[in-house]
């Protein structure tokens, strides 16, 4: 095997977990992101290793402030994995960590918005972004 075969093959590999680690399910979803509240504690919601990045607390997390079945109503179309921008606005928490503080956030409530989801066989997997997809 060439050296520039073997490097090729170890960033595919490394571009595979990288995509991996970032994949989410409904479970893990509505855990990291469905919320029925925006009284939310940042610091004990953020506690868990499922927020982590690299073993490192998360430096922001977005919260949708909404029922699950209104969150799940977004993506019911899509059967095939795709981008869908929120048809309506919806309430939003965000836990933000402050600049040079590990692990120490505020919480920020921005005005309702439209949110970006990626969906898969009629259900969210990952929060993309506040606002529209593209």
């Amino acid at each position: 095997m060439s050296k520039a075969s073997f490097c090729f093959l170890i960033l595919s590999i490394l571009v595979s977990l990288i995509h991996l680690s970032s994949c989410q399910n409904r479970s893990s979803f509505k855990t990291k992101h469905i919320v029925g509240s925006r009284n939310i504690n940042c610091k004990e919601k953020l506690k868990y290793p499922l927020f982590f990045i690299h073993g490192k607390c998360r430096a922001k997390n977005t919260f949708i402030v909404e029922s699950e079945k209104t969150v799940l109503s977004i993506c019911r179309k899509a059967i095939k994995k795709r981008y869908i921008t929120s048809p309506m606005k919806v309430r939003l928490a965000i836990c933000q960590e402050r600049k040079n503080k590990q692990c120490i956030y505020d919480i920020v409530v921005p005005n309702n918005s439209q949110i970006c989801v990626l969906c898969h066989k009629g259900k969210p997997i990952h929060f993309q972004k506040e606002g529209k997809c593209f």
